[in-house]
């Protein structure tokens, strides 16, 4: 047909094809791609159909050829380019519909699947996650006991270990309101104070504040003996007379603890034992 046709006839009909074919498939690049390479096949095609059906003997044949392969493919371009626009158009508004459909069902259903399978999961890894904790409920419910034993062990140690320091700065106070009299030149009461606040503070172990103030407890008696040596009292009256005179001295500090305060009452009550046994010593001797 392309031997028997005039060229220019059949250059404008490609032409014509291309035009329509590209004004059809205009915005649509996958189709114009597509037409381009079936008009690359039918060129191809054609070259062949011609070397073998011709048999062309020289260059002039070979370019005849060449030149009847391009306008066939220039028809066959925008032909395709035609039908794949108006094929594409059919597909769109009457196959299209039920295939996205399906696609759509089938991509819902993929979707509540994965969920389903997903919330089995979940409720799997819940249940062995409960398993999990009634099994280590018991070890756990144990360390709990032991732990809150542990703690009130060593809140109670605390708690006897500052009484101990307590009472052995109450020991030193004691003793020295009852010599503060005799060596209050010697060592005041800010000495005092000072000397507990360095080395019997609650910071330090009970064991060390019980040592220092045995320590205190003596230097404090060495104090007192050296500035006022035991007198000789003549009689029971004087000794009580004497305790009496303390007693008021002790008196006189105000403690806010009330332990403290039995605690002072039992030590006067020791206090004035030991006058009377001085007494009775004295007046024998």
């Amino acid at each position: 047909m392309i031997h028997q046709t005039d060229p220019c006839a059949t250059l404008l009909l490609a032409l014509a094809l291309a035009a329509i074919g590209q004004k059809m498939v205009q915005g649509q690049p996958t189709l114009s791609r597509w037409g381009t390479r079936l008009s690359g096949v039918v060129f191809v095609l054609y070259v062949l159909y011609e070397a073998f059906q011709s048999t062309p003997r020289d260059a002039q044949d070979w370019l005849d050829a060449v030149l009847r392969g391009l306008l066939t493919a220039g028809i066959a371009w925008g032909f395709s380019l035609i039908l794949l626009a108006v094929v594409a158009f059919v597909f769109r508004y009457t196959l299209a519909g039920p295939f996205t459909k399906i696609r759509e069902f089938r991509h819902s259903a993929k979707q509540k699947r994965a969920k389903r399978r997903a919330e089995r999961e979940e409720e799997e890894k819940r249940r062995r996650e409960q398993l999990e904790s009634e099994r280590t409920r018991p070890e756990r419910e144990r360390a709990q006991r032991e732990a809150e034993v542990r703690s009130s062990a060593q809140e109670n140690q605390r708690s006897q270990a500052q009484k101990r320091r307590e009472l052995a700065r109450m020991d030193c106070e004691l003793l020295w309101i009852a010599y503060a009299p005799a060596i209050q030149q010697q060592f005041g009461k800010p000495d005092l104070q000072a000397f507990l606040a360095k080395y019997m503070a609650d910071s330090q172990p009970a064991e060390f504040v019980e040592e220092r103030a045995g320590a205190l407890k003596t230097t404090l008696t060495t104090l007192y003996t050296s500035a006022e040596p035991t007198k000789k009292y003549k009689s029971i009256e004087e000794a009580i007379a004497g305790f009496d005179r303390a007693k008021e001295r002790i008196a006189q500090e105000h403690f806010e603890d009330p332990e403290f305060q039995q605690y002072l009452k039992l030590e006067l009550d020791k206090i004035k034992a030991q006058h009377l046994a001085a007494v009775i010593k004295n007046m024998g001797a």
